[in-house]
């Protein structure tokens, strides 16, 4: 499995501009519903931000801007990835980090040779559903971090898993998106606490429409845009109408976000 995701993690960040584009407006929405939890906590001045697996840039861009952070390091497999970051969101103040290999541990090295001491904030924004082994990955990366920004995609609905005629891609090594697990509304809070966080605040929220179903992804089978088109209107007056938890339980999409702690003693057992 470890030679197929570096495979895949290689190639993802290629993307096409417009597809680019789009995942950057993904990321501001990330960005805006995470960074809210910031207000709802109090945890000090936040001066150091690192965020694992960062893609291209701007979820660390964004969390440096709200936070005022001086020092902010991202870092990521994908070579294409980091590039564009570098380019488009690198400055005095914020380091960009290609790392060698998908290892948590050889990651942390690259890391600590930049900056040694605990970030004030580490962002682990749709990171953890791609991690085989999450609580191995926290035992390494848990003390490089005093509070922990998360955000997590809620795949798991009713519609998508019952209803839908679209035939669902479930979690698994081969997954288009690469992830390994998924979440509905109600199981997130006990996976992220089963890996030894303490919640000091969360929330979820549902994707934008105009992002949940973006112009470049339009089927170009006009039976299948049509689906594509009621689906899209279905969803939007399903959320007008549903109340929030209810709504991302039965259709879906969107994301959940937590601020927390993290401690080895509060990993639970299998």
């Amino acid at each position: 499995m470890s030679k197929q995701l570096s495979e895949f993690y290689a190639d993802w960040s290629k993307k096409p501009d417009e597809e680019l584009e789009w995942i950057l407006e993904t990321c501001s929405e990330k960005s805006r519903a995470a960074l809210k939890t910031l207000d709802e906590a109090s945890i000090g001045p936040v001066d150091s931000v690192l965020e694992v697996g960062c893609g291209y840039g701007k979820n660390l861009r964004d969390a440096m801007d709200v936070t005022g952070a001086s020092v902010g390091v991202g870092t990521d497999f994908s070579e294409a990835a980091i590039a564009i970051a570098k380019e488009r969101f690198g400055d005095s103040n914020t380091t960009f980090l290609h790392t060698p290999s998908l290892s948590i541990e050889k990651a942390a090295a690259v890391i600590r040779e930049t900056h040694s001491d605990a970030f004030d904030l580490v962002l682990l924004f749709d990171l953890l559903e791609h991690i085989p082994r999450p609580k191995r990955f926290m035992r390494t990366l848990g003390s490089m971090g005093k509070h922990f920004l998360i955000k997590l995609p809620l795949e798991n609905s009713v519609y998508d898993n019952y209803l839908s005629l679209r035939r669902k891609t479930y979690p698994s090594s081969r997954h288009p998106d690469g992830h390994l697990r998924e979440f509905h509304v109600d199981s997130v809070h006990a996976f992220v606490t089963s890996l030894g966080f303490t919640p000091l605040s969360s929330d979820c929220y549902a994707y934008a429409s105009a992002l949940l179903y973006p112009q470049h992804a339009m089927p170009k089978n006009p039976a299948s845009r049509l689906y594509h088109e009621a689906e899209k209107r279905m969803k939007a007056v399903c959320k007008a109408i549903l109340p929030k938890r209810l709504f991302l339980r039965l259709i879906g999409g969107g994301g959940f976000v937590c601020l927390a702690t993290w401690s080895e003693d509060h990993i639970l057992d299998e």
